[in-house]
């Protein structure tokens, strides 16, 4: 049974990694990133096939609507105050509008991650569903590692 489980872990992987391989080629680098963090999580929580045909959908989406809250709407608050000239050059009621807009994106990103937890401890057991928190920090982790090395070495041929 859980040769079958690996069997079913790597056709699965090579199914991402393919479908990956078919975006623009100028989302591949964060394509990759995504490949990498679907067999690690994978491999980590040793997901069933039944398992696994529930999960991805309910982590993947819940997985871009994050990635909308933590970067691009972030990214676009930046752009307004960059537009403005600086924070510096901020009116006070732009300033607290733009805070505002921040605390409910932070509030946003909390609640958005509390139904994603809900959603996948309904088809996870509860020591998978663990699993998956400790393996998505660990993934996250391993990742700044890779990027510090990368740019430590990069510091150094210049």
């Amino acid at each position: 049974m859980k040769t079958a489980n690996h069997i079913f872990k790597y056709i699965f992987v090579l199914l991402i990694l393919s479908s990956a391989s078919s975006f623009a080629q100028k989302n591949a680098g964060f394509e990759r990133i995504k490949a990498q963090k679907v067999a690690y999580i994978t491999d980590e929580l040793d997901l069933t096939p039944q398992e696994a045909e529930k999960f991805w959908p309910i982590y993947n989406s819940y997985d871009k609507t994050l990635y909308q809250l933590r970067v691009l709407d972030r990214k676009a608050i930046i752009e307004r105050i960059e537009d403005k000239g600086g924070i510096d050059q901020l009116t006070d009621k732009e300033a607290i509008k733009i805070s505002l807009e921040l605390s409910e994106r932070r509030e946003n990103i909390f609640k958005t991650r509390k139904e994603k937890s809900k959603k996948l401890s309904q088809v996870l057991s509860a020591k998978k569903f663990l699993k998956l928190q400790v393996s998505e920090k660990g993934f996250n982790k391993r990742m700044l590692k890779k990027l510090h090395r990368k740019q430590k070495g990069n510091s150094r041929r210049r």
